[in-house]
């Protein structure tokens, strides 16, 4: 039995929209009044940002970088089957496996990080890319998908960064 656990990163393991059951397993290994921590990056929140302190008057296009983005989440659901509706209520999920929720809080990137999300992102992407289309999965643009990689490496190269909200979620096991 432990005092704390810590979950994350586990978002491409769970099946069905459904966290419940590593929730349970989390609660099994906790001592009464212990504490579970949950950090995960919400891909319903993943976009391409525009550089610059404004992004919205950024003359930097990110069309490719939109698509790359859609293409991917659109893919990833239907080759690994991957959906991301359960962050929006992991607080409430907390509740309904015995756990009293002492923090939650959904954070944006930090600026100065969004380079080194990007390269991180890119590179989870480009895996799920491949499997899908080994699994003739890839889905959500009539494009070559190398195109689509391309055109969105040139605008990353102009400024153009990937981002995802932080959903962090605390609870403790009741005593």
């Amino acid at each position: 039995m432990y005092d704390v656990v810590h979950i994350r990163a586990f978002s491409s393991v769970i099946k069905d929209d459904n966290p419940g059951p590593i929730l349970r397993n989390a609660f099994k290994m906790l001592k009464p009044g212990g504490y579970l921590q949950w950090d995960e990056l919400d891909g319903g929140s993943f976009k391409a940002v525009a550089p610059g302190s404004d992004p919205q008057s950024s003359t930097v296009s990110t069309a490719a970088t939109e698509e790359l983005v859609a293409t991917s989440l659109q893919s990833q659901t239907v080759a690994l089957n991957l959906k991301f509706s359960w962050l929006q209520r992991l607080g409430p999920l907390f509740e309904e496996q015995g756990f009293e929720v002492v923090d939650q809080k959904k954070m944006d990137v930090k600026k100065e990080l969004r380079s080194v999300m990007t390269v991180s992102l890119l590179m989870i992407h480009a895996h799920i890319a491949r499997v899908a289309v080994r699994n003739g999965c890839m889905v959500g643009t009539d494009k070559n998908w190398e195109e689509v990689w391309t055109k969105a490496g040139e605008e990353i190269a102009n400024g153009v960064s990937l981002t995802m909200d932080m959903i962090v979620v605390v609870g403790r096991k009741r005593a």
